[in-house]
């Protein structure tokens, strides 16, 4: 495997999680993708494990550190395989463009936890959420108990997997949506603001799944960007959300 990270993940946020009820807990790991794209969904995986690392498929770690797509696609069965809960949360350009990003990202993170919760009849379920900044759901993703840590996806086990799920589900929709929408490179690209898709647009205009809301589409609608723009001036791709580096949970 060519997966890169700095440190392996562990069930140390899940446990955490564990720690703070009295009774049995399920604690499902979640992770979204596609936040900053310009076209097509957000997505978001949940992922629980039994609290025991051995029956944890090996080479599980943050989907962005792997070198190729065909690593993630490899560990997407063996993750189903060996979860207890498994649950995909999805948002379409046009909820993204009615909401903004920031609603349509919580309403995915909550269609995942119930996706999960709706196959499963075990103990309670709570949610270890990769980022501080969604502390604000506690409540909707099992209360006190609930975990929200920055970089949970490179610590966590859980949330590692559900991020693997929700970037291979968000890809396989991409190339689908390519077949659809030949002239954008969306089976490469997959949504996100290359110089390639860049140039797209300015050739072929906005099509169905782009999002209007985002500022460089929005601004191409409104004539801002002259015909055959140079694709050396594109507008830089919008970035996902950063966090600040801190090991504290919430």
């Amino acid at each position: 495997m060519g997966s890169k990270q700095r440190h392996a993940p562990s069930l140390v946020l899940e446990r955490i999680s564990r720690s703070r009820s009295e009774k049995p807990l399920t604690v499902v790991g979640i992770d979204e993708v596609g936040t900053g794209a310009y076209a097509g969904p957000i997505v978001v995986g949940a992922v629980a494990f039994e609290d025991d690392e051995t029956k944890i498929p090996t080479h599980v770690r943050d989907s962005k550190t792997y070198s190729s797509r065909e690593e993630r696609e490899k560990l997407f069965d063996p993750i189903i395989n060996a979860a207890i809960m498994v649950g995909i949360g999805i948002t379409t350009p046009d909820e993204i463009d009615d909401w903004g990003s920031k609603k349509a990202r919580e309403v995915a993170i909550i269609r995942a936890f119930k996706d999960a919760k709706k196959r499963y009849s075990g103990p309670r379920v709570v949610a270890v959420v990769d980022g501080r900044n969604l502390k604000q759901m506690r409540k909707k993703l099992g209360g006190s108990c609930a975990v929200f840590a920055d970089r949970a996806d490179q610590k966590s086990y859980s949330v590692a997997a559900a991020s693997v799920i929700a970037k291979v589900t968000r890809d396989a929709m991409m190339a689908k949506l390519a077949v659809v929408y030949p002239n954008y490179g969306f089976a490469t690209n997959v949504g996100y603001g290359t110089k390639e898709h860049w140039a797209a647009l300015l050739e072929y205009g906005v099509c169905k799944i782009h999002r209007r809301t985002v500022k460089p589409i929005r601004r191409l609608l409104e004539g801002y960007y002259e015909e055959k723009e140079s694709i050396e001036d594109f507008p830089k791709e919008t970035k996902a959300r950063k966090t600040k580096k801190t090991r504290k949970t919430s």
